[in-house]
This record gives structure tokens, C-alpha cells and sequence, in this order.
């Protein structure tokens, strides 16, 4: 997959959409004043930009590196032939069906 974005500017972007939001909520809905406004709203974008940039990208190889320490993908063949038992093995040595069974009484009175 192509690399969209840096750490730093897809985590800008994301954060400055947040701080955008918690501008628009603060001055239009909870009526605050401007400047207190625009306060919250970079507050916020700076907690969500962090909160991002450590996390940004987690899990995925950077570029440069190696990825020869990634495991290679599992052969579906060795994945069934783990040695487990299904129980389809001892279907050989099952005993018949009759003498499992439990035998049912007689019917009608003894005598």
C-alpha cells in the first residue's frame, strides 16, 4: 500500500479537523466568547495531534527498514498437519453401534 502521509502531517490534519470542531461547538453551541473559543479549540488540536503522533502508523514497517524479521506467511499444508487429533482417526477403531447401545427391556409383562 502506498504511504499517503508523514506521521507528522497526517496527524496535523486530523488534529487541526479536531480543534476546527471544538471551535465550532464552543463559540456556536455552548456560547462561548471568541477568544475563550479559539483557546479550547487549539487545546484540543494540540492534545489530538500528540495523542496521534504517538500512535501514528504503530505496527507497520517505516520505510528503510528491513522487513526480513517479518514472519513468512504460513504454508496452508503445515497449518493442517499440526499433529492434532480431530477425532476422524478413531473412527477405525470406534466399536460397532450394537454393542454400544444399551439393550432395551422386553416389552409387555415378564412372565
Amino acid at each position: 500500500m502506498a504511504k499517503l502521509s508523514s506521521k507528522g502531517s497526517g496527524a496535523g490534519l486530523a488534529a487541526a479537523v479536531a480543534g476546527l470542531l471544538a471551535f465550532m461547538v464552543f463559540y456556536g453551541l455552548f456560547s462561548f466568547g471568541l477568544v475563550g473559543a479559539v483557546l479550547i479549540g487549539l487545546l484540543v488540536a494540540v492534545i489530538v495531534w500528540i495523542v496521534l503522533w504517538l500512535g501514528w502508523g504503530e505496527g507497520r514497517p517505516e520505510e528503510g527498514r528491513s522487513t526480513a524479521t517479518r514472519a513468512a506467511p504460513a504454508d496452508p499444508v503445515e497449518e493442517m498437519n499440526t499433529g492434532t487429533t480431530t477425532g476422524a482417526e478413531f473412527i477405525e477403531d470406534a466399536p460397532e453401534a450394537d454393542e454400544t447401545r444399551p439393550q432395551s427391556p422386553p416389552q409387555g409383562r415378564p412372565r
